[in-house]
């Protein structure tokens, strides 16, 4: 059991690792700044630019809800074995 709680401890440094080097962090306040844009009332009034807003903000919200998942498994396998 010590076995796989250290190889479980061990993807949790590497996810954190990689969390900073893809600074996901950084995506997330970049999310909030094209948000608050989305949210202005003229935000529409250059649709090709509203597109392209709309779309890197969907994929941003897409990367950073995967690695905000990945950290809560591990965080939930650790729980388990911690048992």
């Amino acid at each position: 059991m010590e076995n796989l709680l250290k190889n479980i401890e061990d993807l949790r440094e590497q996810v954190l690792k990689t969390w900073r080097l893809l600074d996901i962090d950084g995506q997330e306040n970049m999310m909030r700044d094209l948000k608050n844009e989305m949210n202005k009332p003229d935000f529409w009034k250059d649709q090709k630019k509203a597109v392209e807003i709309g779309k890197k903000y969907e994929e941003l919200n897409s990367e950073v809800i995967r690695w905000k998942e990945l950290k809560r498994e591990i965080t939930e396998l650790e729980e388990l074995v911690a048992v």
